[in-house]
């Protein structure tokens, strides 16, 4: 598969770059990279259509992780038809506890970086994973500080991703979105490693 990188870059905090786990996180995603080629699934071939096909991807590097984070990427309409990306971080480290933000891109390419003053992870909603033992929240409460509320789901019960003869996993899934803008995206959440 091969990726035509087309499009504005989002510049997560605005910068590409923020204060993560007592270091320097960078990250840059291109929301509407064009995949191109095929992928062979049960020894028939699948081609993708390049011209209906479009792909979230992220370049990320720093030396620090935090002990646990949730990543959101989102497509987004809002009522007057007008489509944006917007990224979320959430994550919880050793230095000051909790922190967030969201970097919301207009089409044209305009970065808005934003606190959120509401994320809740649901407690009703969630996966108790009985390969692992993580527990994940499958929907988020989101208030950005303009005001804007937003309800993620994901789009599945259970995304969790699980490497081969191992109990070490992480959730990597879809998700779809409601409240004052609707659309789709994909989420991550990381898990502290249990050892």
């Amino acid at each position: 598969i091969d990726l035509d990188m087309k499009g504005p870059v989002v510049l997560n905090a605005g910068l590409g770059s923020w204060l993560w786990a007592g270091g320097l996180q960078n990250q840059i995603s291109l929301p509407v990279t064009r995949p191109r080629g095929s992928l062979v699934v049960d020894n028939r071939k699948l081609t993708i259509d390049s011209k209906k096909s479009f792909s979230w991807y992220d370049r990320q590097w720093g030396p620090t992780s935090p002990e646990r984070f949730t990543w959101l990427g989102l497509y987004l309409n809002a009522p007057n038809k007008t489509e944006s990306y917007l990224s979320i971080w959430n994550w919880e480290d050793s230095v000051n506890g909790n922190k967030s933000f969201a970097t919301l891109q207009s089409r044209a390419g305009t970065n808005t970086v934003l606190s959120l003053t509401r994320f809740e992870a649901s407690d009703k909603h969630v996966l108790n994973s009985t390969v692992t033992g993580n527990k994940y929240s499958l929907e988020y409460k989101i208030k950005l500080a303009d005001g804007t509320q937003l309800r993620v789901k994901s789009a599945r019960p259970n995304q969790e991703f699980v490497m081969e003869n191992s109990t070490v996993g992480f959730y990597s899934g879809y998700v779809e979105v409601s409240g004052d803008y609707t659309g789709y995206g994909a989420m991550d959440i990381m898990p502290p490693i249990k050892l």
